[in-house]
Formats: structure tokens, sequence, C-alpha cells
């Protein structure tokens, strides 16, 4: 469903129904390769997100989510938003398109990005002051979040707008720009407003948040597939208790897992250790004093490395068509 479909069927829910819903309703809104710095909420500097501000302001801001409408190619109306950052942004850069790609040439790239954002920007404010006059906000949670971090391709520019913030990498990089995206949460009655959460999570675990906020008790046996056996995983926390600030009841994950194919690279991060491995090629970070991934401390650390490649092993599960080089 888009957004225009969302904002259609809202306006078709009366109001009185609503107020009688016990059960919150979720909208999540997951945009497509945003990284974590493009949003003025977390630091961005040219473009302009007034209501995915608002929308942080008004919840809870987390800044360390990690995965599993700013997209390629970058085409959208010529309107008062477009044309408001070409007048930004006067000497703009032109990409001439790529060779048997549907990436084609675009004048003011960084003009079209930025537009692409405070867009869906407008986007979500239309969504909540809509919630608000169906008399629907207090009864819905909304959260904001994308599926990576930010891309090069198309002519998009990360370098120009700073879009890893203080992270290094980008999307299909097991760096922590690649996986660490936006994630927003407002709920009113059960999220206070206005905070900022260091409490690490990742994208499996939604399912069991929201299976927790329904009251959905056992939901492996309820959604497990039977057809994958014991190759379909459960894995996931639900962080409602963070959510209602129940920070003593909630249980955290002993280290996260990622790996990406396309780059053959692997990270395991437990604590403030980040272990990356490139082409089977292992690297050790302490992200408590090197958030940006500079210092590689493996021959320093070399007990702990051991114990991150061991979980980098026993986590990989063998797939004929994805294949990682696992660490030595």
């Amino acid at each position: 469903m888009n957004i225009r479909s969302l904002l259609y069927s809202l306006t078709m829910v009366p109001a009185a129904v609503a107020a009688q819903q016990e059960r919150p309703n979720i909208i999540f809104v997951l945009c497509d390769d945003m990284g974590w710095g493009d949003l003025a909420c977390y630091g961005q500097q040219y473009i302009s997100t007034p209501n995915i501000d608002r929308l942080a302001s008004q919840g809870m801001q987390f800044m360390l989510f990690t995965y599993t409408i700013p997209h390629a190619e970058l085409v959208q109306p010529e309107d008062s938003i477009l044309l408001a950052y070409k007048a930004k942004f006067r000497d703009d850069k032109v990409f001439g398109g790529a060779n048997g790609s549907w990436y084609h040439a675009i004048g003011n790239v960084h003009a079209q990005f930025a537009a692409m954002i405070t867009r869906l920007d407008a986007y979500v404010g239309e969504i909540m002051d809509l919630l608000e006059r169906k008399g629907m906000a207090d009864n819905t949670i909304l959260i904001f979040s994308s599926d990576n971090g930010p891309h090069e391709e198309g002519g998009a520019d990360p370098t120009f707008f700073n879009r890893d913030g203080v992270l290094k990498g980008l999307k299909r990089s097991c760096h922590e720009g690649g996986i660490r995206i936006p994630f927003i949460v407002r709920w009113p009655g059960h999220v206070s407003a206005g905070q900022k959460n260091n409490h690490p999570i990742a994208f499996w675990d939604i399912m069991p948040t929201f299976c927790d906020i329904i009251g959905q008790q056992d939901y492996v046996a309820k959604y497990r597939n039977p057809r994958l056996g014991e190759r379909d995983y459960f894995d996931g926390i639900s962080f409602l208790p963070t959510l209602e600030g129940r920070d003593t009841e909630q249980r955290s994950h002993d280290y996260l897992y990622w790996e990406f194919d396309e780059t053959d690279q692997i990270a395991v991060r437990q604590g403030n250790w980040k272990l990356i491995v490139k082409r089977g090629v292992a690297e050790l970070y302490d992200l408590a004093t090197d958030v940006h991934e500079d210092h590689n401390v493996a021959a320093d650390y070399p007990e702990k490395l051991e114990e991150l490649k061991a979980l980098a092993r026993q986590s990989h599960v063998d797939n004929p068509h994805f294949s990682v080089t696992l660490p030595k």
C-alpha cells in the first residue's frame, strides 16, 4: 500500500469507530535507502524534514536500529519543493546516466534528492494531520524507518549531504552507515515524547514487538511456516518494554549478526565490539570510542576477535543462492 492509498483508507474510517477500538492501530512508514543522517533530527543540515522531526519530538527516536521513497532514479514533479532546492543548490551536479541501466541522465541531482526527502516528509505530515482530524492519533502507533543505509546509484551523492553522518558505509556495506538507520515511534500515552534511546534493536525485533502489543502470546507457533521447518527462524526480541519506559524489564540480544553476499561482507556486534569480515578478512572495532570504524584493533584484542569470529561461523546458514566468505 502506498502513502496515497493509506491516506484514502484513513478518510473512510469513522471517528466513532476509531474511538471504540481497544487495540491500537499500527502504521509503519518504511522508506527505501534513507540513511541515518538523512533527517534533520538525526543531524542532516541541508534537507528540511519538519514533519518527521515533529514525529521524533512526539515519540521515541532510536539511535541504534539496524536493517536486514528516497531512491534511484531521481525523478519527481517539477513543483515548489523541487524549485526551492534548485534555488538553494545553484551550482549543482549533473548525472549523465548509465549504459545498460534504467538510471537515466538527470540534472540538479542534489536538488532532486533533497526534494524527494522533503516530499516524503510532507506525506508523513499528511498522515499525522489526518490521524488528528479523524480522532485516531491517540490510538495509533506511527512508526517511521528505512530499509538500509544510503546508496549512490542514479547520481545520488551521499558524500555531498554527509548522509552517513558520523557513520562509515553505504547500502550493501556492513559498516554502521550501511546497516544503522532512522527509527522513530510515536504512541501517545505509552511512549514518552522527546526521547532518544540507545537500546540496540533490529528489524527482526519488529514482529515480536507487534505481537506483544496486540497480545499474541505464542507468535512462533501461529506464524511458523511448516514448509521451512527448522530453517524458519524467530530470533527477535520484543522492545515493547523500552517503548513503555520499563527498561529494567527489557531483554537484549547477546549479539547481532549480518551478512551481505553482493559485497561478501559479514558483521557481528556484541555490546560495543564490532567484527567486520570482508572477503574472509576480519577487522575489529570498538564503537564506544570509534563509531566511524576507522581504527582496526584486531591485533590488540586477539581473544575478542576470535570470540566474534566464532559467533559469525555459528550464525551463518549455507544457502545455494547467497554466499559469503567466512573468517578463518
